[in-house]
Order: structure tokens, then C-alpha cells, then sequence
């Protein structure tokens, strides 16, 4: 088997060899134009009597499944602070992907409540979680599934290296839930 690289030069066999990713572009820093308020975040975290459950997973390189098991799952209520902070993530604010690989956005001004004003839970062994008690409303559910893979690639001299590289990614759904009701969700690319 022969690789040609993006110059054009063609090298040598590497029937099984795993390729990095191309390099992630600078992050840039990012100042959200809505203010938070924790007061109305906290009301959104009231107590209520619906239930979000569901499981996470994402497809590898060869085939295999990636769950959750054993991550922290993490419910954000949305408001609009947190549409604005997703929309920079995911480039979406209904449901999104932002690969491991890519750097995170860098925020300038996020307030440590609203990394705090939100609910976690830990997937199982079969990356299947729930979230009990919620409030009507709307919620982003969010989990990163990450992992580590052994590969190749050309440094800036040319030369074949071996090297770790995170891959897989965190994904995000909005999910909305009234009126006592169990919402079953999916989180896969």
C-alpha cells in the first residue's frame, strides 16, 4: 500500500498505520454579549417531576463503539447565556459535536456560577445515565467521549514519528421536558 501525502510525495508501506488529525486552527478568545444571571439559572434548577434519561456513544476509527461509561454527563438549563456559550462550542443550539482534537473555545469573562449552577451525573458501565426531578423546561445535555489513540505523522522535518493523539469528542442535545413526562435521548454524532 502506498500513501500520497498532500505535497505529492508518494512513501513507503503503511497498510495499518493510524493518521493524526490535521492541526487544530488557533483558538480564538471569545466574549459572550449576554449577562448571566444565576438567580433565574438557579429557578430553572428547581425541583420537578421530569426525568431525562438516555446514552452516549460514538462510532471509532474501526468500527468499535465508544460509550460514556464511567463520564460525567453535565445538564445545563437553557437560557440565554447558555445558547450563547453553546452556540460558540458546538455551532449549533440544538445539537452538536465539537471534535477532541479541535482546541475549546476560549472565553474571556465566564462567571464560575455558571460552571456551577448545573446538574452532573456518571454514565454506567453501558454509558446509559438519567437526570430525575427536573423542572419544565429546557436543558443541554452534555458528555465528552475521549480517548486515546497511537498513531503516525510528519513533523516539520519531514521525518515519520509516532505519536498520542486525543480523539472522539463531546457532543450536546437540547432536550425539552413538561408536564412529568421521561424524556429518552440519544447523544451520538
Amino acid at each position: 500500500t502506498l500513501l500520497l501525502i498532500p505535497s505529492g510525495c508518494v512513501v513507503g508501506p503503511f497498510a495499518t498505520t493510524s493518521y493524526l488529525p490535521p492541526a487544530a486552527p488557533p483558538p480564538q478568545k471569545t466574549t459572550l454579549q449576554t449577562t448571566f444571571d444565576a438567580a433565574a439559572t438557579r429557578e430553572q434548577l428547581r425541583p420537578g417531576d421530569n426525568t431525562i434519561s438516555g446514552s452516549a456513544f460514538l462510532k471509532m476509527d474501526n468500527g468499535s463503539i465508544a460509550t460514556a461509561a464511567g463520564r460525567t454527563v453535565h445538564l445545563y438549563p437553557v437560557n440565554a447565556y447558555s445558547t450563547e456559550w453553546a452556540s460558540h462550542w458546538f455551532r449549533s443550539t440544538q445539537r452538536g459535536y465539537h471534535e477532541a482534537y479541535m482546541d475549546a473555545p476560549q472565553f474571556t469573562d465566564i462567571p464560575q456560577e455558571f460552571y456551577e449552577l448545573q446538574k452532573t451525573t456518571v454514565a454506567d458501565a453501558k454509558g446509559e445515565f438519567s437526570f430525575k426531578k427536573l423542572a419544565d423546561g429546557e436543558y443541554f445535555v452534555m458528555v465528552d467521549i475521549i480517548w486515546t489513540v497511537r498513531g503516525e505523522r510528519y513533523n516539520e522535518y519531514g521525518n515519520l514519528v509516532s505519536d498520542n493523539y486525543k480523539t472522539g469528542g463531546t457532543l450536546c442535545k437540547k432536550v425539552n421536558v413538561s408536564g412529568g413526562e421521561v424524556q429518552e435521548i440519544i447523544l451520538t454524532q
